[in-house]
């Protein structure tokens, strides 16, 4: 079994906020940056250790029920996303994508089920960059970079440039307060955290951990 510890694709635009550092997933993890205090009114975390994975095929959604997880009947719909399981997006008629929680081995599970070959089920897999963005002003990091108007609409998932890259975004509502999740091709990791960090500074947000999203799972300097 390899001992090798990946790195985020994001790791390099982190590394100069001297955060703590943990593991999930075989992969480093800054889980807290600054000091411990008040949460801020907008933030933004690396969460691109969460163990994910796509499915496309005529029997992935029977095949997903099968296995416990509750299947969107509407393209573009998402179930789950707690802290303690799975989220799981239908991305078109036969394709979905999974997500894990840290609390959950969803992921892994199907993953080894995968191996059995299920008819008209295929793998995805995926090495996505991945970040939360939470709070008040969180759209108007959005107005800023992506030409899609999140103010007005309705939609909850849809695929547009941000910043200039291609990217996934989920919009949830959290307590009353908007948050996005966004996944990007990792090769754009870098980049796009940079911008987003950037703007998010400029509206007196801040860079968070990933102990800030999901508390109490990554002690530092932990093997998870």
């Amino acid at each position: 079994m390899s001992n090798v510890i990946k790195e985020s694709p994001v790791l390099e635009a982190l590394s100069h906020a001297r955060p703590a550092w943990g593991e999930l997933n075989g992969m480093r993890v800054a889980t807290s940056v600054g000091p411990a205090g008040a949460s801020p009114d907008l933030e933004i975390a690396d969460v691109s250790a969460l163990a994910k994975l796509g499915l496309k095929g005529r029997g992935a959604g029977a095949w997903l029920e099968k296995h416990g997880l509750a299947v969107p009947s509407k393209i573009y719909d998402y179930s789950g996303a707690g802290n303690d399981g799975p989220f799981l997006v239908r991305t078109g008629s036969a394709e979905f994508y999974i997500e894990d929680s840290p609390n959950s081995e969803t992921v892994a599970r199907l993953t080894e089920s995968l191996a059995f070959n299920p008819p008209d089920v295929y793998p995805v897999w995926r090495q996505d960059a991945s970040f939360a963005l939470r709070g008040a002003s969180s759209i108007e990091v959005l107005a800023q970079t992506c030409g899609y108007n999140f103010r007005d609409s309705g939609e909850v998932f849809i695929y547009s440039r941000v910043a200039g890259v291609s990217c996934s975004i989920l919009k949830q509502i959290t307590s009353n307060t908007p948050a996005f999740r966004f996944w990007l091709d990792n090769s754009y990791g870098m980049y796009l955290c940079e911008q987003l960090v950037q703007i998010v500074h400029e509206l007196s947000g801040e860079v968070v951990g990933f102990n800030r999203f999901y508390p109490n799972v990554i002690t530092a300097g932990s093997n998870h």
